[in-house]
């Protein structure tokens, strides 16, 4: 393939070559594609290459590396796929057991080769998953080294493209391409890459911030999505926003505490979203789904000038733990069909597609789903006071009494003696679950959960000296600051 031009490649998109990708290579015979997937795996492992990882990790991508290729040959992997699939889940989530939620993967090797290595994995152990990996497989290409440098990403993408076209062609070399390693292009400063890239960005400085919108934010928050809308109409999505009854919608949504704002240290609006856990429209998500506590995510937007820095990233991240912390278990979000830039960004940031409900045009919606969790931000909260623990008292407990939701047992429980339980015992709070206060007709219960789902609870009385709202939850989280303990999170029933 002849070395494009950085002038040539800055006009291509590579969300459309992502897309082209896929449909490429769904239109390959069996033996074909898998010659593909064996050549993707082989330049993930040469692109993702780390030292210093655990031995057992650098074992277990060998294999799959070698197994896509013997498939590839016209090898018969799958009894062997199905022991090394069963091996890489225990070393990427230890204690993991039928029926656990799965957390975002966490461990030592890079995000895009975790999931390349998983779509390997998939396809390999049974023929039946033949091509269900052709749209994701892509993924690491389309954000293999920095996604601020677009030109790297598209190189890997087109030499990708180039190997589907020769197969289709049946002009495939039989060993894959020894390609440039296009890494050294991640040392260019953001000034060179805006440069090629023919885009005025303006770059991030300073630490992000979030706070909720208040009513006399509502002009700039309809500037934020009007200069969106305007953006996506000119990339050729013409029906994002119906503009101007969305307006009466927003300010409603500001005034419920809805609407949040993502600014930057000097103050400036960067992104915007709205969440909020109300269902958001008949017949998207069945009545199973709406058993289950969840945030919906709708209206993110971002300033373009901002894009290709991971502002968006962040700003869904933190809406990850802001759904945690308020009582949901998953992140939820409605797509447009048409959209396949944003279903390919969301995938690559930890969400899972789905289904598409079928109808109109102006009807059909994709859903999206991204497990709420409790991991850390670099989003800096600017609202919220800092946390507030329930008196507790920490006592040791044996490890084989209490059967935590990961790994080993923890070594001690809060007891909380301002929650009384229908026994007159005071409550015991493990770290490992999580617990919701909610107010019911029958009195004030403690509903636990360790995966999906708040359980029924027992109902508890109060102790002098606790006062609780009676138009709040309260969804209490084991902090393990100094001092450990369990924060007691409040949030307004009409609010997230």
């Amino acid at each position: 393939m002849a070395e494009r031009p950085d002038a040539e490649l800055a006009k291509l998109d590579p969300d459309e070559l992502w897309t082209q990708l896929g449909s490429r290579l769904l239109a390959l015979p069996p033996d074909a594609y898998l010659r593909c997937l064996a050549y993707f795996m082989a330049e993930y492992r040469r692109l993702y290459h780390e030292d210093g990882l655990p031995e057992a990790y650098d074992r277990i991508v060998d294999g799959i590396v070698a197994m896509t290729a013997e498939a590839a040959a016209g090898g018969q992997p799958q009894d062997a796929a199905k022991l090394l699939d069963r091996e890489f889940t225990e070393l990427t989530y230890p204690g993991l057991e039928d029926g656990d939620a799965v957390q975002p993967y966490a461990g030592p090797l890079a995000l895009e080769l975790f999931k390349a290595c998983g779509d390997a994995l998939w396809e390999l152990t049974d023929e039946a998953h033949r091509y269900d990996s052709a749209e994701s497989i892509a993924d690491g290409a389309a954000d293999y080294d920095d996604p601020r440098d677009r030109l790297a990403n598209i190189r890997v993408l087109l030499r990708f493209l180039d190997r589907v076209a020769r197969e289709a062609e049946g002009k495939a070399p039989t060993d894959p391409d020894n390609a440039r390693n296009d890494r050294a292009a991640a040392n260019r400063s953001l000034d060179e890459r805006r440069a090629v890239a023919g885009t005025l960005i303006t770059a991030v400085a300073g630490p992000l911030t979030v706070c909720r919108a208040g009513p006399a934010d509502l002009r700039s928050v309809l500037e934020l999505l009007d200069t969106t809308a305007t953006w996506l109409h000119n990339q050729g999505v013409p029906d994002w926003l119906t503009w101007p009854d969305i307006r009466d919608t927003i300010a409603s949504s500001i005034g419920r505490g809805e609407v949040w704002l993502l600014r930057t240290a000097a103050g400036d609006v960067a992104a915007t979203a709205t969440l909020s856990t109300g269902d958001p429209g008949p017949g998207l998500w069945n009545e199973d789904d709406r058993e289950v506590a969840a945030t919906y995510l709708s209206r993110l937007a971002v300033r373009p000038d901002l894009h290709d820095q991971g502002v968006g990233a962040k700003l869904l991240d933190w809406a990850c733990v802001h759904a945690y912390r308020h009582g949901s278990f998953f992140l939820r979000f409605v797509a447009w069909p048409r959209m396949p830039r944003l279903h390919a960004y969301l995938r690559r940031h930890g969400f899972r597609e789905l289904w598409t409900v079928a109808g109109p045009p102006a009807t059909s919606r994709t859903l999206f789903l991204r497990h709420a969790a409790p991991n850390d931000t670099v989003v800096r909260i600017t609202e919220e006071p800092p946390p507030v623990l329930l008196p507790t008292q920490s006592v040791e407990v044996n490890a084989d009494d209490v059967r935590p939701a990961q790994g080993s047992g923890p070594d001690h429980a809060h007891v909380a003696h301002q929650l009384v339980s229908e026994h007159g015992r005071p409550i015991r709070l493990v770290p490992g679950y999580r617990y919701r206060l909610r107010d019911t007709d029958e009195g004030w219960r403690l509903q636990g959960a360790k995966y999906v789902g708040w359980q029924a609870g027992d109902r508890i009385t109060m102790a002098d000296g606790l006062t609780l709202e009676h138009d709040c939850d309260y969804v209490l989280i084991h902090h393990d600051g100094y001092p450990c303990g369990v924060e007691i999170v409040s949030i307004q029933r009409q609010r997230t």
